[in-house]
């Protein structure tokens, strides 16, 4: 009896250990049913490569993982990477997640039964990874993948930082189109006014294409330091102006506090405020007064860093008055006058709206000539009327003056 009962026990386990190899072998089968040419890829690791461009064609079992990486095209720059996830199957509810080459999650989808998946994502190039599964690991099917560049940012990358600003050369630009693909893209520009040694003011205007995008640029000199900055809200135009005489401009274009995305139309150009004289901020570009009485001439001080200098001509034994006048009572003129040999000799310095008078006399043997540079503090604007007038050598001459071929 004790015999029967352990050859019966032996055959009841060899029954359930061969039903347990059955029910397991089951199981590998399912998992692995419908293999894929990309197998094994379940785990990031082992990720297959996808070419941008390429289609590939695989199958999603219920409990199957599959990893895939692949490298956008550009790259040190913003653009756009479409992750097309196409559903070949009415039951199949499809996952995907993108990650960085740290494996640090960037976005993730779900989809429905049989619905397809398509995502947009601005990245910098690079290496990136991505995770499909069956959403809840349900349902099995199926499915294709594509990923696309969509070389979607403007013409100027790569210009992501100051050292790589793309150089629009001279003034003027005109309706040039810009496009911040990422909230956190930088479009930097480098540019050259091109009035050198004349002062004027720059203008640069953004028109902002898309309503959703907040821009904001900064200018800055060519040492990097900043000089003006403006930003607008959704959809409206930034413009920025800044006084400059010449030399090496950068602008950087960005979405305001990275909240936004969208396209922008720039333009640059000179507003020519200055006079007709220029450039005369120099004693070598001084304009020349050599005909008296001259009337009354204008001209403009555009900026307080603007000098307009004159060379007058003094004949022998002759002295040369001028009187000079600030168009707005917000502005203070002032003058220094130099010798042939460039020293000074003397000056005037006025209050707001003065009205200044001032005389240079001639009291050698010879024709001379001397400078006049004519600067201000430039109120409401700065324009200003001069003229000279003609007479004969007066040292006696009450009021401010000077002489020349005295000493």
């Amino acid at each position: 009896m004790k015999t029967i009962l352990h050859r019966n026990t032996l055959s009841f386990l060899g029954i359930v250990f061969l039903s347990f190899l059955g029910i397991t072998a089951c199981n590998k089968t399912e998992e692995t049913l419908h293999p894929d040419d990309y197998e094994p890829n379940n785990t990031r690791s082992e990720a297959k490569t996808v070419t941008p461009g390429d289609k590939i064609e695989a199958y999603m079992d219920k409990n199957d993982i599959d990893w895939y990486s692949f490298t956008p095209g550009h790259k040190d720059y913003y653009d756009i990477t479409l992750i097309d996830l196409e559903n070949q199957s009415d039951e199949l509810e499809l996952w995907v997640g993108i990650y960085d080459a740290d494996g640090n999650e960037i976005y993730s989808r779900g989809g429905s039964s049989g619905a397809g998946i398509s995502v947009k994502f601005s990245n910098e190039g690079g290496t990136y990874f991505l995770k499909v599964i069956s959403r809840y690991g349900k349902n099995s099917g199926p499915y294709s993948l594509e990923v696309t560049d969509q070389n979607a940012n403007d013409a100027f990358e790569p210009n992501e930082t100051m050292d790589h600003a793309w150089d629009l050369g001279n003034f003027p630009v005109t309706d040039k189109e810009g496009q911040l693909v990422s909230p956190r893209e930088k479009d930097w520009y480098k540019f050259t006014p091109g009035s050198e040694g004349i002062w004027d003011y720059m203008y640069l205007k953004f028109v902002n294409n898309s309503n959703d995008l907040e821009l904001s640029a900064t200018l800055f000199d060519q040492h990097g330091m900043p000089l003006v900055s403006m930003s607008g809200g959704k959809g409206a135009t930034v413009e920025l102006s800044q006084p400059s005489n010449g030399g090496v401009y950068y602008v950087l274009v960005e979405s305001y506090q990275e909240q936004s995305t969208g396209g922008y139309t720039f333009s640059f150009k000179n507003l020519g405020l200055n006079d007709d004289n220029e450039p005369d901020d120099d004693m070598d570009h001084a304009r020349v007064i050599d005909t008296f009485p001259t009337g009354v001439i204008s001209g403009t001080i555009l900026v307080n860093q603007d000098l307009e200098f004159f060379r007058v001509t003094l004949p022998v034994h002759k002295k040369i008055s001028w009187t000079v006048s600030p168009a707005v009572g917000n502005t203070a003129l002032y003058f220094d006058v130099y010798g042939p040999d460039k020293d000074r000799i003397g000056g005037l310095e006025g209050g707001s709206g003065q009205t200044l008078q001032y005389y240079v006399n001639n009291t050698g043997t010879t024709d001379t000539y001397f400078y006049i540079g004519l600067g201000g503090t430039v109120g409401s604007n700065g324009h200003y009327s001069i003229s000279f007038t003609a007479g004969d050598a007066d040292t006696g001459k009450s009021g401010p003056g000077s002489s020349l071929g005295s000493f």
